[in-house]
């Protein structure tokens, strides 16, 4: 193959390589972004809870326990939903990783064929101007 036309190649593989690169920083963004929602929200939720403790130590009214009992139903809809927004990132992430493995791995392939093409084209270099070499020394010996 071609020499120029693997340095094409590996350019293309080398912007997709930076690609996949791109959109792994933006995922792991996202997924820290993710976890630390998540970790507010049961720092929020846990705060809650040691909050109704204290209230239900008083006198605990049925509005009150209704209220709680609202507040925490859609802490826990909204924790669950974060959990599940999060595994789903991590799933891309993993996806994205393994991209980025495969897209190295064809940069890698890339190189050490566009390598052996270039040190092939060496060697019939080199053959070629010791045949010119040769050919020069034998036409001064025969003289």
């Amino acid at each position: 193959m071609n020499v120029e036309s693997l340095n094409s190649i590996l350019k293309l593989k080398e912007w997709t390589q930076e690609s996949i690169e791109a959109e792994l920083g933006k995922l792991s963004r996202m997924v820290k972004h993710h976890e630390d929602t998540l970790k507010a929200i049961e720092a929020e939720f846990e705060k809650e809870i040691d909050a109704f403790k204290s209230r239900m130590a008083d006198s605990p009214s049925p509005d009150s326990l209704r209220l709680f009992h609202n507040y925490f139903n859609d802490m826990s809809n909204r924790l669950r939903e974060h959990k599940r927004i999060l595994k789903q990132r991590i799933k891309e992430l993993k996806l994205t990783e393994e991209r980025l493995i495969q897209a190295y791995r064809e940069r890698s392939l890339v190189e050490k064929l566009r390598d052996q093409e270039l040190h092939n084209r060496q060697k019939i270099q080199e053959r070629a101007e010791q045949k010119q070499i040769d050919e020069i020394a034998t036409k001064r010996y025969i003289k």
